[in-house]
């Protein structure tokens, strides 16, 4: 087998039910192309993922490893990124600064504790085992483009006439 459980996988970007993949790809598979799941079990059908509930066999034709990231690809991830290292206990950590992870007891891990092997040198020696990026979405977006109306718009986005009076 290709992969073993607990790999992360990226769902092929251009999977298609027109498509033989060793598997019968079934439409509702579709929405999982590009996502990156993670291995959870391997059957004599093929792999079964966590993030679908093991809902789908899947086969090594549609899915392909996520490399593990540099250093630099780390520190780019956006603020919100986990990773968790293999030490017992206050082991998850959230990137909350340009260079900066800290867990809830405060402790941080900061660009020099991390190698370029993602191993750490961090009190003492030991590495990083899991990285999660941050899936939430945007609900909030300031902008500050300023719209050119005439009169007749405005009258007509609020519903209502207007007159225009001169500022003091």
């Amino acid at each position: 087998m290709k992969f073993k459980v607990g790999d992360k996988v990226r769902i092929k970007k251009d999977l298609s039910i027109d498509k033989t993949y060793g598997i019968t790809v079934v439409s509702s598979m579709e929405k999982y192309a590009g996502r990156i799941m993670t291995v959870s079990r391997i059957t004599n059908f093929g792999y079964r993922l966590k993030e679908d509930n093991e809902e789908w066999h899947w086969s090594e034709d549609t899915m392909e490893i996520v490399p593990k990231p540099t250093k630099e690809e780390l520190l780019k991830m956006p603020l919100g990124t986990i990773i968790k290292t293999d030490k017992e206990g206050h082991n998850i950590f959230v990137k909350v600064g340009e260079n900066d992870f800290c867990n809830n007891d405060y402790d941080h891990i900061e660009y020099d504790n991390i190698k370029e092997d993602l191993s750490l040198d961090y009190y003492e020696e030991g590495k990083i085992i899991e990285i999660q990026e941050p899936n939430y979405t945007t609900i909030y977006k300031e902008d500050k483009q300023v719209k050119e109306m005439t009169i007749a718009e405005i009258e007509k986005e609020l519903g209502y006439p207007i007159k225009v009076v001169k500022e003091d």
